[in-house]
Parts: structure tokens; sequence; C-alpha cells
């Protein structure tokens, strides 16, 4: 598990959803275009 700073922009290139709600994202970083890896929806934020 990794941390990504508050500042960076990331682009969601797919989404899945589990069976008991849980959003898993796969984002990518849209500066570098590096993949980041999936992460829960509740921890992407839209400001």
């Amino acid at each position: 598990m990794g941390m990504v700073k508050k500042v960076t922009v990331v682009y969601i290139t797919e989404y899945r959803y589990e069976h008991n709600s849980l959003s898993w994202l796969m984002v990518f970083n849209a500066k570098h275009d590096r993949y980041i890896g999936w992460v829960y929806r509740e921890f992407i934020s839209r400001y």
C-alpha cells in the first residue's frame, strides 16, 4: 500500500463494485500517465 499526495491529479480508467457496496477505481497519475492502482472511491475527492 502507498499514499498519493492530496494535490495529485488522477484520472479513472475503470471502476468495479463489490457485493458489500464498496466501489473500486483504477487510477493513473494524470501528469505523468503512470499507473497508481486500485483505490476505494471514498478516497477520491473532486475538489
